[in-house]
């Protein structure tokens, strides 16, 4: 028996409304006062990220609204039938997005995802130019692609109008909730893997924004996840008049959720997730800590932080072998992996696809498979590629 799922007639309240919006797909679901997903009250859409050869890796930030908005709409139209009641939001989305804002609301840029390293030069500039470990120390980030002070130096310089109209700069779950209520707000975790967010003081580190091209008053006030916004906007009160009385919190870093999640909630038991990317990563009291050099450390709340290590190949260097290999069917694919022996096949392969994060942190890293004969089939590869993944 599965008992991370139940009936709708056997559910414990309060039913919470929970939106996840990943790197590869949005789910809306329901879940109960037990922590059990409810059966049959859950809906997705799948999408790809948009990348190019120069490492851009981005997505639309309307149309991951509009899956949100019809994820929402098929999950309330199933808890309609049941006869059920939500009592509160509960939202969380993948870390170390942004997206530039202009005045009328509408975005000015794509979302800049975690895999997108075209920032790979302003990072370097960034790290020539300051103290980079005693950054480090403070943001829990290194000055690397994957976070926001080198991605906004590199909007500065290479899409300079649309830098220009942005009054605003956010991740993908602060631009959601801005168009469901009209207002900013922040939670500490999500705030706390931008590498422009200060550990210790839970505030945002003004000494490095000082040295990049915004201002502090263009970031959302930060603020713990629990201060939940209530009335929606009228679009949004009307299409959905169920959820307007009730609390949304505050969208959450997935990464975070991962952990507490899966029972992760000290530092006794860490927690591995291979998912679109993958990572390790343990939740700890944040009395008293310093950043491991190589890794990072981000926050749960204020009081909780989360440490640890991230790789950018996953479960999308699956998708990639998946899409490339284009003459067999995924499930076909699968089924021949365990078929093949461990180091059987001759190759050796570095699935970096989208760069390098922990240890190492080199955005400009590229994949690479050595080794191929004439006799090397597409499960070989594709053993090859998911195995230097399990090495990582």
């Amino acid at each position: 028996m599965d008992e991370t799922q139940v009936d709708a007639s056997e559910a414990a309240d309060p039913l919470i409304l929970t939106i996840d919006v990943g790197s590869s797909s949005v789910r809306a679901f329901i879940v109960d006062g037990a922590g059990r997903a409810v059966r049959d009250m859950v809906a997705r859409r799948h999408y790809a990220l948009q990348t190019t050869t120069d490492g851009a890796a981005e997505a639309d930030a309307d149309q991951l609204l509009r899956y949100v908005e019809i994820c929402i709409d098929e999950v309330l139209a199933s808890l309609e039938r049941s006869k059920r009641v939500v009592r509160a939001v509960a939202c969380d989305t993948f870390w170390h997005s942004l997206v530039g804002i202009k005045k009328d609301l509408a975005p000015s840029t794509t979302v800049l995802t975690w895999a997108d390293t075209r920032s790979a030069d302003a990072s370097a500039q960034l790290r020539r130019k300051l103290d980079a470990e005693a950054i480090h120390q403070r943001t829990g980030a290194g000055l690397y692609a994957n976070f926001l002070p080198a991605k906004l130096l590199w909007l500065s310089e290479t899409q300079r109008d649309a830098f220009d109209t942005s009054s605003h700069w956010m991740s993908l779950g602060e631009y959601i909730y801005l168009k469901f209520f009209g207002r900013l707000r922040v939670s500490i975790c999500m705030a706390s893997g931008t590498g422009l967010f200060d550990q210790r003081r839970c505030t945002w580190d003004e000494e490095l924004i000082e040295e990049l091209p915004i201002d502090v008053d263009q970031l959302s006030p930060i603020t713990e996840f629990s201060a939940a916004f209530t009335d929606p906007v009228d679009r949004y009160a009307k299409r959905w008049p169920s959820l307007a009385e009730i609390p949304w919190y505050l969208p959450l870093g997935d990464g975070a959720c991962n952990n507490i999640g899966s029972g992760g909630v000290d530092e006794e038991r860490a927690v591995l997730m291979v998912g679109t990317s993958g990572a390790i990563r343990v939740v700890r009291r944040s009395d008293d800590f310093q950043v491991p050099k190589g890794l990072w450390t981000y926050r749960v709340d204020a009081k909780r932080i989360v440490q640890g290590g991230a790789l950018s190949g996953g479960g999308n260097v699956f998708a990639w072998l998946a899409r490339i290999l284009a003459s067999t069917d995924p499930d076909e694919l699968e089924a021949e992996l365990t078929q093949v022996a461990p180091d059987s096949h001759g190759l050796t392969a570095l699935p970096f696809l989208a760069g390098e994060r922990s240890p190492g942190w080199h955005a400009e890293a590229r994949a690479a498979i050595v080794g191929m004969t004439l006799a090397t089939t597409p499960a070989g590869i594709a053993r090859a590629m998911l195995e230097g993944v399990a090495f990582r």
